[in-house]
């Protein structure tokens, strides 16, 4: 599925093919885009015979936002149009940003609608996925939308997910990286995250860091600014 796509591969005359004609192949770099997107806040949705991504990040640095956009929209994946950006407060008067957006419908999308959810909830994809599509790359755009720096560590925030798919990933992790990985209680009931412990997070920054959008390097504390 890593065959290149030219952006207009999903348009005829300058208007978008209808979502059955739309049958790919789809660059690597955009399906790990999605698969990282996925593991966060980003949602599938299923219409009709057909599957479109759909994007909320939230963000106290707009960068990230709109080059999330960007990205697609220069793939030919969505409205090139700049979705309009809204905010919202939070606790101690802190500004949060928020951009909504979603992908054209793809038949060939529908394979990720169903490694990503059972029964219309959220799971983790099997381990042959997990080596496909968890690249430096996803673990980037998972880090920009849901991670925070935490002590001299990294806090994924995975309350979608549960506590059975979050101790998969965290073998994932040690297994494949090496990392040192733990599950964490979030607070809420039931619902746990992911934290990676401050001895792993130079390997893990080295990994991603080519990847981020420089306004969000201080997701990964010190190591953000260090290599």
């Amino acid at each position: 599925m890593d065959v290149g796509v030219s952006v207009f591969a999903f348009f005829l005359g300058g208007i978008p093919l209808k979502s059955m004609q739309r049958i790919g192949p789809h660059n690597k770099d955009v399906l790990c885009v999605i698969f990282g997107s996925l593991l966060g806040d980003a949602y599938a949705e299923k219409r009709a015979n057909s599957t479109r991504i759909c994007f909320q990040p939230e963000s106290s640095h707009v960068g990230y936002l709109y080059w999330l956009h960007k990205f697609f929209a220069e793939r030919g994946y969505c409205n090139p149009n700049k979705p309009k950006l809204s905010r919202r407060i939070v606790k101690n008067g802190k500004v949060r940003f928020v951009l909504r957006f979603k992908t054209w419908s793809f038949q060939s999308l529908n394979w990720m609608h169903a490694i990503f959810y059972e029964n219309n909830t959220k799971k983790v994809p099997s381990l042959d996925l997990l080596e496909t599509y968890l690249t430096s790359q996803a673990m980037a755009i998972w880090i920009m939308d849901e991670g925070t720096s935490s002590g001299k560590g990294l806090t994924l925030a995975t309350h979608s997910f549960n506590l059975e798919d979050l101790l998969f990933l965290q073998t994932f992790f040690q297994e494949k990286y090496h990392w040192k990985v733990g599950i964490h209680k979030s607070g809420y009931e039931n619902q746990y995250v992911i934290y990676v412990y401050a001895e792993s997070m130079h390997t893990l920054a080295k990994a991603v860091k080519p990847y981020m959008v420089e306004s969000m390097y201080y997701k990964l504390g010190s190591n953000g600014s260090s290599l």
